[in-house]
């Protein structure tokens, strides 16, 4: 009698083809973990730089000029006598 789940493995691997777990070789998997590795920070520095710049597109410049002040003139009035 055949193991049922053989069978159904057998099934799958018509349907989808088989399965390869990935590199087989112990260069291979160093590779491919490098591989990673060197993408994976190439893609956080990228992220970073464009934060960056998109802050620092946004900033106010350094030097605001200032509003000219112009006096105001005020007239001080003395207030009305009071009457007893």
């Amino acid at each position: 009698m055949a193991d049922p789940s053989e069978d159904f493995g057998k099934k799958v691997d018509e349907v989808i083809g088989a399965y390869e777990e990935g590199p087989k070789g112990r260069a291979a998997r160093l590779k491919n973990l490098f591989l990673t590795w060197v993408v994976g920070a190439l893609l956080a520095v990228m992220a970073v730089a464009t934060i960056v710049l998109i802050i620092e597109s946004h900033r106010l410049p350094k030097e605001i000029p200032k509003r000219e002040v112009k006096p105001v003139p005020v007239q001080i009035v003395p207030a009305p006598a009071q009457r007893p």
